[in-house]
Formats: C-alpha cells, sequence, structure tokens
C-alpha cells in the first residue's frame, strides 16, 4: 500500500476503492468495508468472490470479463442480457443461442469475432 493511501485511509471511498482492480489486497483486509455489487464487476476480484459467493451481484458477475468459469458453474444465477454483451462470454453464448438478448449483443465487439 503506497504511503498516500496509509496516510488517508480515513478518506477512502470504499465503494468506489471496490471497483478498483489494484485494491484486492486491501479489500481483503477489510472485507466489512467493501461494497459487494461494485467488487462483483472488479476483474481482480474473482478469488475473493468466490470465497464470498453469498455477496455476489450476479447481474453485475454477468458483465465481468473474468468471471466467465465462475458464472458457467452457477448459469441459473447468471443475467443473460447482461452477459450477452461481455466479450468474454461468446463460448457461453454460443451454447447458450436462445438466452442471447440481441439488443444486449449487439453492444458486444466479440460477436464479429464469433465463428
Amino acid at each position: 500500500m503506497s504511503k498516500g493511501v496509509k496516510a488517508n485511509r480515513g478518506k477512502i471511498d470504499w465503494n468506489e476503492l471496490s471497483a478498483n482492480p489494484n485494491a484486492i489486497e486491501l479489500l481483503q483486509a477489510n472485507q466489512e468495508k467493501i461494497n459487494w455489487p461494485r467488487l462483483s464487476a472488479n476483474p481482480k476480484a474473482i478469488e475473493l468472490l468466490k470465497k464470498n459467493k453469498g455477496k455476489i451481484n450476479w447481474p453485475r458477475l454477468s458483465a465481468n470479463p473474468k468471471a466467465i468459469e465462475l458464472l458457467k458453474k452457477n448459469k441459473g444465477k447468471i443475467n443473460w442480457p447482461i452477459l450477452s454483451a461481455n466479450p468474454n462470454a461468446i463460448e457461453l453464448l454460443r451454447i447458450n443461442p436462445k438466452k442471447i438478448d440481441w439488443e444486449y449483443a449487439s453492444m458486444n465487439p466479440a460477436i464479429f469475432e464469433a465463428k
């Protein structure tokens, strides 16, 4: 942790920090301050989220490009419209074509790369 962060720890906005990929170590040490919906979208928070599945915000996790394996293991909790916009979800979308929301998929740059 930087000196600046240590010196201003009381001023930290934990809601915003929960979305910061470089703050995982500090968040792990202060889990009571985590904003779990924000953390669910944090691509570097997957291991912490796996250990706290009951706190996951599944719609936000569905947008997380690093959460595909966790989502595959919890298909019933996927938010399919949001997942349809996730560029890393192409394989999962390909095997579940009836669940694709084409309005959201239209924003997904990876749909042009899918085979």
